[in-house]
């Protein structure tokens, strides 16, 4: 049995602004219900544009290209209701001046609930918190960061969403916190059959959290596939590479770790060929002259001209 398709985008594209650059460009993937799908790149190559654009939060003005399809929603989500979103910085999402169990309550009477307050207290308890009646008294201030982005998870599930994703919401955080939040978050969409969207630029962390991954490059999708796959046999020479810069734990002392040479492009520079070819160790001529198809599958390929194989 196919499992129910959340959210589609067919050569899907965002502009913030008439005559600006694409913030991302042709990108075609589906995300069926239950999956959890982890989006690396380097800063800048437009995950969080992505992110909203599955979200339905774009801001106002923003020009739409291609298709982007919700049919499990039967048209544009109803954000907090269908899709919980988590920010980068909670401090964006609480109010200074509120209890935290005070913010709680009121986004989950806006959702219908009839009993807020004592919801409010389960959500604190259900994101792991110490002492959720007392933790529901407290301002934002009186709370650790670690602390404050678990409220932020709070309040992106008081409205019972069918989604969750989490937009960079472990990376401002030590890396003992990061893993616990990280852990809590494949926790609960297992228990609550969520579908989740984790952005991130640690490859570390999309490797624990997701069941597929989705690779960003200068506004394009470089590479999606199933998360062993894609980790193990990388289809994409950008891919390779941000598995090979990465530092494990599993990595010798001593050993040589690969930087990736040079920056992405300025997305307002017109290029002819693929966009990491100045910085790709593989590339071959017909690389700067034409910009490569789709290799593969829509939800396992690379956007790349080299054949199956050739990176091992």
């Amino acid at each position: 049995m196919t499992a129910e398709v959340l959210v589609r985008l067919a050569g899907a594209g965002v502009r913030y602004s008439a005559g600006l650059p694409a913030a991302i460009a042709g990108v075609s993937l589906s995300l069926a219900r239950g999956e959890r799908l982890a989006v690396i790149g380097e800063s800048g190559s437009g995950k969080t544009t992505l992110a909203l654009a599955m979200a339905g939060l774009l801001p106002a003005g923003s020009t739409v290209e291609g298709r982007i399809e919700w049919p499990a929603f039967g048209g544009a989500p109803k954000p907090g209701r269908d899709v919980g979103y988590v920010f980068q910085d909670p401090s964006g999402s609480l109010d200074p001046v509120m209890r935290v169990g005070d913010q709680l309550a009121e986004v989950a009477a806006a959702h219908g609930d009839a009993d807020p307050h004592v919801n409010a207290v389960e959500l604190i308890a259900q994101v792991e918190l110490p002492d959720p009646v007392r933790t529901a008294r407290a301002y934002p201030h009186e709370l650790s960061g670690g602390q404050r982005q678990r409220i932020a998870l709070a309040l992106a599930l008081a409205g019972r969403p069918s989604m969750l994703i989490a937009d960079e919401a472990t990376s401002a955080l030590d890396p003992v916190v990061q893993k616990k939040l990280a852990e809590l978050v494949v926790r609960l969409c297992r228990t609550n059959g969520l579908t989740l969207v984790f952005v991130t630029h640690d490859i570390a962390l999309a490797a624990g959290l997701g069941t597929r991954i989705a690779v960003v490059y200068s506004a394009r999708l470089a590479e999606t596939g199933p998360a062993e796959r894609v980790l193990s046999d990388p289809a994409h020479p950008y891919t390779k590479a941000l598995l090979e810069s990465h530092l494990g734990r599993d990595v010798p002392r001593g050993a040589r770790v690969h930087a990736i040479e040079g920056q992405p492009p300025d997305p307002a520079l017109a290029l002819p060929g693929c966009r990491f070819a100045l910085r790709c160790r593989h590339a071959v001529a017909t690389c700067n002259r034409s910009e490569p198809g789709w290799a593969g599958a829509r939800d396992d390929g690379a956007a790349c001209i080299l054949p199956a194989g050739m990176l091992r």
